[in-house]
């Protein structure tokens, strides 16, 4: 039956691409950010937004390959209807893209425990229909990906699953560019595989050879691979080590005994060399969507020559790609670091992909210098919900009451302890608000007398024995806030907050003034001891806002036109931080002058989204002196002074 249905895939007539080479160079895979197997309402969407896409783009890149797990984001009918709050998200990734002039691959990266998903058309069809619905007025630079590693299916069933989508997709979206795949993005398949007859189709390749080099400390392999380290790359190098004992008549132990031969560069080159061949007789384009090394226990100089024979094949074929990972164990980041862009970016890694290295420094943590926002239609970037309540008391996306914008935070029936709470996950410096009379605002709606609220800040616990998890706190209640079920306004100074002590390995500890407001960690809205049966409270759009300041409230709601809110530190030595909010998206320009105004250079001339926004500004090829920043937005300019002290 397979030998029929290939010579009938042979005879399909097919109108080939004029151009090899996709639209798009080289990029990453941003993981893990609009990603979930339990719903919409679990997407880490505080994780990046546009200032990583600005700074991946900075890199070199042209390219993000965005993996959706777009099954857990539809409901269980036949129709599969998608999450509007799937799309609330998705929407800002793809309108930071297309500002950033970045092409993003919607990659359906639907997963199953065990790799047990069986692609089905019954599925697929209705998840295609309404993304091309959505976006079928978006601009080219969006790019759908069909199906990552398609698997438990014949060759002969995918490509007809395969064919459908695309002419599904074609009766809505005539021109948007497709990559489509064999069984499990394997070159290997790329031998019984055939082009679809559309004409604007990239064929996608995975690459993670040998193996036994890129999985190494692997959990998710089977069998499991945690025990295997320290593997050398090329094999022909020596120093292999022996098979671990729970690996030994596995395949594992199979590879190693044929590692000299396996892990060179012409093994390496004869897999890339299947997609080239591919494209070859078939005349169309190829594009390497995931290959990376997996970094807990590759030797660290091996792993960057890894990549640098693959990138180096890559760039004589003319092979576009997006490399598995950007933070975490196949990240561009130094192993063992949280992944922070000014600080952890490894130079190594950045050396051999041939991008470009930014400019690094030894800061943790910038201090905030302009308020910024902890919630408004979701939590602000970097901050996580850390929720201490049952999923049915809560709704951190609760769209029938919001204050402003679509979303604010239901809390009902609350037991005794439960807390809405946001962890930083870096710890931010907000001694500078502080010192400015900064306030903590928010709104919220309460239905029950009585009720309190305790208002929590925790700082950063470090090793010190005698240091522990300092609390600052604030109870609202009836005496400052009205329970009569309508949106009521609060604006409480940082500086009214009172340490309240700290709880750590259940010892409680009395305040000792150690609180550190440039290390905290924590916030929390919490009801203490409290069981508050028929309670129901809101919270939206909470911020904190220096008096007088226009600062950003969230993102539907910002600062009234543009601010150039402060430069830090200043003065400096090589390389500082300007700070700016916009209510609406802008095209900003931020130039360097002399003394006496004449002209040196442009930090920044690129369109913003609105909220709050970081620019690096790298002097280290100035000489010591009072520069002047000229910021402009459309006709508006201001000016700053800055002093370089070398």
């Amino acid at each position: 039956m397979r030998r029929n249905i290939s010579l009938f895939l042979l005879l399909i007539p097919v109108i080939f691409l004029f151009a090899l080479e996709p639209p798009f160079h080289k990029g990453v895979n941003l993981t893990d950010w609009i990603w979930s197997k339990q719903g919409a309402e679990n997407i880490p969407f505080y994780k990046f937004d546009k200032r990583d896409i600005d700074g991946i783009k900075s890199l070199g890149c042209d390219v993000i390959r965005l993996p959706l797990s777009l099954l857990f984001f539809a409901d269980t009918t036949s129709a599969h209807i998608l999450d509007p709050l799937f799309f609330y998200f998705l929407d800002q990734a793809v309108d930071w893209s297309e500002e950033s002039n970045m092409h993003l691959i919607l990659d359906n990266h639907t997963q199953k425990s065990g790799s047990s998903y069986i692609p089905a058309m019954d599925e697929l069809i209705p998840l295609w229909t309404q993304i091309a619905e959505h976006y079928k007025e978006r601009s080219g630079l969006l790019i759908y990906e069909l199906m990552n590693e398609p698997h438990n299916i014949t060759d002969e069933t995918w490509f007809s699953i395969q064919d459908s989508l695309i002419k599904t997709i074609r009766t809505i979206d005539s021109t948007r560019t497709i990559i489509a795949t064999p069984i499990w993005n394997s070159t290997l398949n790329f031998t019984r595989f055939v082009p679809h007859p559309d004409t604007n189709i990239i064929y996608s390749f995975h690459f993670y050879e040998p193996f036994i080099f890129t999985h190494q400390g692997a959990s998710w392999t089977n069998p499991s691979c945690v025990s295997l380290g320290g593997i050398p790359f090329p094999g022909t190098n020596g120093g292999i080590p022996d098979c671990p004992e729970d690996l030994v008549g596995t395949w594992v132990e199979n590879r190693l005994n044929n590692y000299h031969i396996d892990g060179t560069d012409s093994a390496m080159y004869t897999y890339i060399d299947r997609a080239i061949a591919f494209s070859d007789s078939f005349n169309v384009p190829i594009f390497c969507g995931e290959f990376g090394v997996y970094n807990p226990l590759a030797p660290v100089s091996d792993r960057a020559h890894w990549y640098d024979v693959t990138t180096s094949y890559f760039e004589e074929h003319h092979i576009s790609w997006t490399i598995w990972g950007y933070q975490g164990g196949y990240g561009i980041f130094k192993k063992g670091t949280p992944g922070i862009f000014h600080r952890d970016i490894d130079p190594e890694m950045i050396e051999a992909l041939r991008l470009i290295m930014p400019a690094q420094d030894t800061i943790e943590v910038y201090p905030d210098t302009t308020g910024f926002t902890i919630y408004g239609d979701q939590p602000g970037w970097h901050i996580a919900p850390s929720i201490w309540t049952d999923k049915a008391r809560y709704d951190l996306y609760y769209r029938e009451e919001p204050a402003q914008g679509k979303h604010c935070i239901l809390l009902k029936d609350p037991l005794e302890y439960n807390n809405i709470g946001f962890s930083f996950t870096s710890f931010r410096d907000i001694s500078d608000l502080v010192k400015q009379d900064a306030n903590l605002n928010f709104k919220i709606k309460g239905n029950r007398v009585g009720t309190e609220i305790r208002i929590r800040f925790t700082d950063t616990d470090t090793d010190d024995p005698e240091d522990h998890p300092w609390k600052k706190e604030y109870i609202l209640q009836e005496n400052n806030v009205t329970w009569d079920d309508q949106w009521h306004d609060i604006s409480i100074p940082l500086n009214s907050f009172w340490e309240s002590g700290a709880t750590e390995d259940g010892v409680k500890y009395e305040q000792e003034g150690k609180f550190d407001w440039s290390a905290v960690k924590r916030f929390d809205l919490s009801v203490g001891s409290q069981k508050l049966v028929g309670a129901h409270i809101l919270f939206d759009n909470i911020h904190i806002m220096i008096p007088g300041e226009e600062t950003a409230t969230s993102l539907i709601e910002v600062a009234t036109s543009f601010i150039l809110n402060g430069i830090y530190p200043n003065p400096f030595n090589a390389t500082n931080t300007i700070n700016f909010t916009l209510k609406n998206s802008k095209i900003i320009k931020i130039s360097v002058h002399d003394i006496q105004g004449k002209y040196i250079s442009t930090i920044t001339h690129t369109r913003y989204f609105p909220g709050e926004h970081q620019v690096r500004w790298n002097a280290a090829s100035l000489s010591s002196g009072i520069y002047i920043l000229r910021m402009q937005a459309g006709k508006n300019v201001i000016y700053r002074k800055s002093l370089l002290i070398k």
